[in-house]
């Protein structure tokens, strides 16, 4: 998993709930809610749309009791929350969740890594044409969480294997499980693999076997949650003997003087995308995907102090 880094977060936060403002406060004026908590939801929109992770917590603990919330409430807040239209391609020039991906540019799923989620727009003369964007998780369920439907921090820009195949309503907490946009894994879990033979440790062959280096318990949540073992094992190890496979058939002259050769390669950010076609940096790793497995192996085999 990684972290989510897009630049100027809190001003495409502050923008999003501006787009939602008097949208959201109509509907609670049109609800079927009791005057108190009406106002109560109206008092409290701003924290609603745009509290951090771990205060949206809080936030619903101190609203149950304020709000006196019933089970009956859920399909009215879900009505003013309503996820499913603001998911919904427009047939206007309505704010929608095509939009907020758009400024968020995450390009591959931050739970997996895996797949690219890139938000894909043609605008013609006859308008906007929507083709495709990352799908969104409720980091906060919407069956136990109604009240988060939109809210910023709740919507975590992911692939559909990771949210509608494995996820789904699993309920998680940013006590019980990682969240996008508070940490990533980091250095705190790393990919590590065994390899099973002289041909594998080479890359000659994918007789190999993922595993995961980690310091937190939490981490195994994720990994869990989102099966990153299984799948990483079944899809991935080719790719992993790939790059063995450079590191190993390439001596580190021949890298070095690589670097010489290429104009602009004088740092080794550089001379990683040229090698691995990929970014070294790990607040680059959503534009590219597999980056975490990329940068995990190379660093391994302690290739980054033969090249500088």
């Amino acid at each position: 998993m990684i972290k989510i880094e897009t630049l100027n977060i809190n001003i495409i936060c502050d923008e999003h709930f501006d787009n939602l403002e008097k949208l959201l406060k109509k509907r609670i004026k049109d609800s079927t809610f009791a005057k108190y908590q009406k106002d109560h939801l109206t008092n409290n929109l701003n924290n609603i749309i745009t509290n951090e992770p771990k205060d949206l917590e809080i936030l619903w603990i101190d609203f149950k009791t304020k709000f006196k919330y019933k089970k009956s409430h859920k399909a009215r807040l879900v009505k003013i929350f309503n996820y499913k239209l603001f998911s919904d391609k427009p047939t206007n020039k309505r704010y929608c969740l095509y939009n907020l991906a758009d400024k968020l540019n995450i390009n591959t799923c931050v739970y997996c890594n895996r797949q690219y989620t890139n938000t894909i727009e043609q605008v013609n003369k006859t308008g906007t044409k929507y083709i495709t964007r990352p799908q969104f998780d409720h980091f906060l369920c919407q069956k136990e969480f109604p009240l988060f439907g939109l809210s910023f921090y709740n919507l975590v820009p992911s692939c559909y294997i990771c949210n509608a195949t494995l996820k789904r309503d699993k309920v998680f907490s940013c006590k019980t499980h990682f969240h996008p946009y508070v940490r990533g894994f980091n250095k705190i879990v790393t990919f590590n693999y065994k390899p099973k033979n002289t041909g594998a440790i080479l890359g000659l062959n994918n007789d190999l076997e993922f595993k995961f280096d980690k310091t937190s318990q939490i981490a195994d949540k994720n990994i869990s949650a989102f099966q990153l073992k299984a799948i990483y094992k079944d899809s991935h190890q080719d790719y992993a003997s790939e790059i063995l496979y450079k590191i190993f058939k390439n001596n580190y002259a021949y890298l070095n003087s690589l670097r010489k050769t290429f104009h602009g390669t004088e740092t080794i950010d550089d001379f990683y995308r040229i090698v691995f076609a990929n970014y070294y940096d790990e607040k680059e790793f959503s534009k590219r995907p597999l980056s975490k497995l990329t940068r995990d192996i190379f660093d391994k085999y302690a290739l980054l102090h033969k090249v500088k």
